[in-house]
């Protein structure tokens, strides 16, 4: 017979307790303790939302956002890898939803790039001497001026980090500080499509190439409890350090709610259908919850 599970350390008398064979001692239903005590304030949880990347499909972290404001859960620490980058950054300067619900919408290739240049390497090459690249990220700098203008990380106010990929170092790279609009370059530089970001002796690609959802990531600022929002599966590139099998073992952590909006038909390269994307992250995030409340067991009251 297996070992009865521990009592949770965030159990609060007058709250609810998970008990017994029947409770989940891990994934996302061990995680009960998250949403009871959101709206409290002498509490230790602490919770952060990790949001991953995966190009057009990232509308559907506006829906689970949503979805989370809706019953008055705010996380106070964000960590975003790629378009997670992007939406996370918003979202950490405390940009409203119904902004970044209108930017999901009216996202395009000229939303990040201005110029689509020839293919050929050549051409490439002396445009992009750190790496070939087909198009350029100065459209980015734009949308960012447009959502309120570029400012230090470290004075946003929700702590924020985005992950990138050096190349030359082979390893995962978490900004922390420094420019909002080059930390979301960095970690949206996909090869061969965005130039990569020096930064010193790093070359910064795409996160997604070690490590897709950031939820160690969340866990290094601070967060007791993660909110991980998946919209696509880890791809990392042969020949870097992938942190992708740690992810599985977090994603099953007690102290991890683990979302996975239903995404499959739609292209992380179109935002055509954004309204049903943005509804599958709210729908998503719904059914998390759902689940959680469904294996509750109420403490009598003395």
């Amino acid at each position: 017979m297996r070992d009865r599970p521990h009592p949770s350390p965030f159990v609060v008398p007058g709250r609810f307790h998970s008990f017994g064979d029947d409770c989940l001692t891990h994934g996302p239903l061990a995680a009960e303790q998250l949403f009871p005590f959101a709206a409290t304030e002498n509490n230790n949880i602490r919770i952060g939302i990790a949001l991953g990347g995966g190009g057009a499909l990232g509308a559907a972290h506006v829906g689970v956002l949503q979805e989370l404001h809706s019953r008055g859960i705010r996380p106070s620490i964000v960590a975003g890898t790629s378009m997670g980058a992007i939406i996370g950054a918003g979202y950490a300067a405390g940009i409203p939803l119904s902004v970044l619900r209108k930017f999901a919408g009216e996202a395009s290739i000229s939303t990040f790039s201005r110029h689509i240049f020839g293919r050929k390497p050549q051409t490439a090459l002396r445009r992009f001497p750190d790496g070939p690249a087909l198009l350029n990220s100065d459209g980015l700098l734009h949308t960012v001026e447009r959502l309120g203008g570029d400012r230090n990380i470290e004075d946003l106010p929700r702590k924020f980090a985005a992950t990138a990929t050096d190349v030359i170092g082979r390893n995962q790279i978490v900004i922390t500080e420094g420019s909002v609009a080059e930390a979301i370059r960095a970690s949206m530089a996909i090869p061969a499509v965005f130039p990569p970001i020096r930064r010193g002796r790093q070359l910064l690609y795409d996160g997604g190439l070690v490590e897709n959802l950031p939820i160690r990531v969340a866990k290094s600022l601070g967060a007791s409890h993660v909110i991980a929002v998946r919209i696509r599966p880890e791809r990392p590139l042969r020949g870097m350090r992938s942190l992708a099998p740690h992810v599985g073992d977090l994603e099953t952590d007690p102290t991890t709610l683990l979302v996975q909006p239903k995404l499959e038909g739609f292209s992380q390269w179109s935002a055509k259908h954004v309204d049903a994307m943005v509804e599958a992250g709210r729908l998503a995030a719904r059914e998390a919850i759902a689940e959680i409340t469904r294996h509750r067991v109420p403490v009598a009251q003395p």
